[in-house]
């Protein structure tokens, strides 16, 4: 509807059975076919591979936006602990608490989703968005936080070496943080 927002989520398939990370196919930019046969082009988003099929909505969700705080600082606090050290092609354990410091209750609704990479000597590397699990809690009352248990796969081909790890949330002013760790192996 006119004035009317929405979180769109897109994906592409992965795995397949032919998948090859060496023979990449990229794809780019998106188009979007909405409902009421208007279309949307996202030219600045970062290449889908096609190799396992073309781009597809993982998520519509419309609603009616809300506005940041008048500060432009995010309601919400983000911080990350994690080991030190991360682990070539191995999984890295770490937790986003989200706190609440402000005298309102933040309303997770719709669920937001949330990014995470790490940027290395070779640049930002797999990068990934994912919806956050929401049943956890959807409202933080004034002062109150959640911790999210997370998993990162640290890519195999990522260089040995000094890396900054890093997550936000995919709001409006979303929070952000960043960790220094040392990648090895």
């Amino acid at each position: 509807a006119p004035g009317q927002s929405a979180d769109l989520v897109i994906g592409s398939p992965y795995p397949c059975p032919s998948y090859n990370p060496a023979t990449a196919r990229l794809g780019s930019p998106v188009s979007v076919s909405l409902p009421d046969g208007a279309s949307l082009s996202v030219s600045g988003a970062p290449p889908f591979d096609t190799q396992c099929g073309p781009p597809r909505v993982v998520l519509f969700f419309a609603y009616e936006p809300t506005s940041p705080p008048a500060s432009g600082e995010p309601a919400l606090r983000v911080t990350l602990r994690g080991p030190s050290s991360a682990t070539r092609g191995r999984t890295y354990d770490y937790t986003v608490t989200l706190a609440n410091p402000t005298a309102t209750t933040v309303t997770l609704q719709p669920c937001p989703s949330y990014s995470e990479g790490l940027t290395g000597g070779q640049g930002v590397l797999n990068t990934r968005t994912y919806l956050l699990n929401c049943a956890m809690s959807t409202q933080l009352a004034p002062g109150a936080s959640v911790t999210f248990q997370m998993q990162y796969e640290v890519p195999a081909s990522l260089a040995p070496g000094p890396a900054k790890f890093w997550w936000v949330m995919q709001v409006p002013s979303g929070p952000a943080a960043g960790m220094s760790l040392q990648v090895i192996g």
